[in-house]
């Protein structure tokens, strides 16, 4: 995710956008190791969860928000696990709800749309920027 994706979401707020650049790229090699399909050097890894680590203990927008941040964030990475044991193990339907339920760390980002911009402001960004990545073999993109 790029700055000015963020600050999109974030209707503009910095503190929030910068929440959401670090946890982007945190899910993002947290998913990188699990999957084995990037190598994850010692430098990537510490460069990707450093910022996020920093950011949930010293963020402004995180520390006035942390109430109704952290249970998403809880939420998130259950739906992630969940995820990961349907598409290695499940049924077919299973692995194909996987897909949908991996993504629930977009909620995340939509939920911090709510915060910095209304419900409005919500609808607008999961109407632009709603998506799923599709693993499961008999999905269409």
């Amino acid at each position: 995710m790029t700055q000015e994706e963020a600050l999109e979401i974030a209707n503009g707020n910095k503190e929030a956008a910068g929440l959401l650049v670090s946890f982007d790229a945190f899910c993002g090699v947290l998913d990188d190791v699990f999957d084995k399909d990037k190598e994850v050097s010692d430098v990537r890894l510490v460069d990707r969860v450093e910022p996020f680590i920093e950011d949930l203990l010293l963020n402004p927008f995180v520390q006035a928000n942390r109430v109704v941040l952290w249970p998403i964030i809880v939420s998130a990475f259950n739906s992630w696990l969940d995820a990961n044991r349907w598409q290695r193990d499940g049924t077919p339907q299973q692995q194909q709800a996987a897909d949908v339920l991996k993504g629930q760390y977009h909620e995340f980002f939509y939920f911090v749309a709510r915060l910095c911009g209304g419900r409005d402001h919500m609808r607008l960004i999961t109407t632009k920027h709603r998506r799923y990545d599709y693993d499961y073999k008999g999905a269409t993109k």
